[in-house]
């Protein structure tokens, strides 16, 4: 029995969609574009079967809390389109101390941090999501679905943390998984599992198949506002880069982000304020094709400090210069360079001779 023989309902779709949706097989991987409607799908799949199969659990594990949430929502949507009654909603969220250790916390206006939000059907089904982190995730045997998993914080301990549960026919049968995301290079768990799992049926849906089916984007408008090759190619095209030649892995720099930083501040060497704490400089120096980037960054912070962290650098100012003629770029770093005691500057772009050049 399936709800996509309701014709209102099977219309909602494009077939790419429909395609999945009718799969029915147990594991299933899906290699989709963004804005293509994956999490979409996922949670129509997922309440079709609550809805129709009573006492059914699904668990979502998404990237973040944000991502948790709005499967919540998209749940919610299908409740109301299949009219199936939700008995009780609730929301979990961690200690206020324990949320402020997580090193890539999101709040909600209290200040917690989410762990679970859960629908619970009249029919006794359940639909709940995790802001996928391996502590949160054990114990749960539920179908599931995993979304964006390339971009998990810990794909490989998620996964030793969750596989034995659904694998195992002492708790409640044989579970469904369901794994989706767009790419995010070579290494990690998603892509292995899509170039090596042979027991999945595999469904890969780009933004060119996507919009031949019926959706509605305009792509050269997108790529154009994209204007980033790469994230193109792994993002719409769904092809995953070889980042294995990269000094510094995406997910190492990820890690590094901080809502404390800034991209731009006072460069005013007379107005602003006189710091005690020193600050430093590097510059990539291009004259085609590729942008010139300087980054100013601040050591804070010192060995004696109450702070847990100790001494860290924190960004202070990013500069950057595309297709702007030499003169007037060393214009706009030279004040950059009057505020630092020691810079780094790679000027092969520029040639020899512009490192004196520039420090005149």
């Amino acid at each position: 029995m399936s709800i996509l023989n309701n014709r209102d309902i099977s219309e909602i779709f494009y077939d790419y969609q429909r395609c999945w949706l009718n799969d029915q097989s147990r594991f299933k991987i899906g290699l989709w574009a963004r804005q293509t409607g994956k999490d979409f799908c996922a949670a129509a799949e997922a309440v079709f079967d609550c809805h129709l199969n009573a006492g059914t659990t699904w668990v979502v594990l998404a990237a973040g809390e944000r991502q948790a949430l709005e499967s919540i929502a998209k749940a919610k949507d299908w409740a109301r389109a299949l009219d199936l009654v939700i008995a009780d909603y609730t929301e979990n969220f961690a200690e206020p101390e324990v949320a402020a250790t997580s090193r890539r916390r999101l709040k909600n206006k209290k200040g917690t941090m989410l762990n679970s939000a859960e629908i619970k059907f009249a029919n006794n089904s359940r639909f709940i999501a995790l802001h996928a982190k391996p502590e949160t995730v054990r114990g749960y045997s539920a179908n599931l679905i995993l979304t964006e998993f390339a971009f998990h914080d810990d794909p490989d301990a998620i996964w030793r943390a969750i596989y034995p549960s659904i694998s195992n026919p002492l708790r409640g049968g044989e579970k469904k998984l369901r794994i989706i995301s767009t790419p995010n290079g070579l290494n990690n768990k998603f892509a292995d599992l899509w170039h090596n799992a042979a027991d999945y049926t595999k469904h890969r849906t780009d933004i060119y198949e996507a919009v031949k089916d019926g959706l509605k984007l305009d792509i050269a408008k997108l790529k154009t506002g994209l204007n980033d090759p790469d994230a193109w190619t792994q993002e719409y095209e769904c092809k995953f880069i070889d980042t294995t030649s990269i000094l510094l892995p995406y997910d190492l720099i990820q890690s590094c982000e901080s809502s404390d930083a800034s991209d731009s501040g006072d460069l005013d060497p007379v107005a602003r304020p006189a710091r005690t704490s020193p600050l430093f400089l590097g510059i990539d120096f291009a004259r085609k094709n590729h942008l010139t980037v300087a980054w100013l960054i601040e050591k804070v912070g010192t060995t004696s400090t109450s702070s847990p962290i100790g001494p860290h650098f924190i960004t202070r100012h990013v500069l950057t210069l595309r297709n702007t003629p030499t003169p007037d770029q060393i214009a706009k770093l030279r004040p950059l360079l009057k505020l630092v005691g020691r810079a780094s500057i790679n000027y092969t772009g520029g040639g020899i001779g512009l490192g004196d050049y520039l420090v005149q």
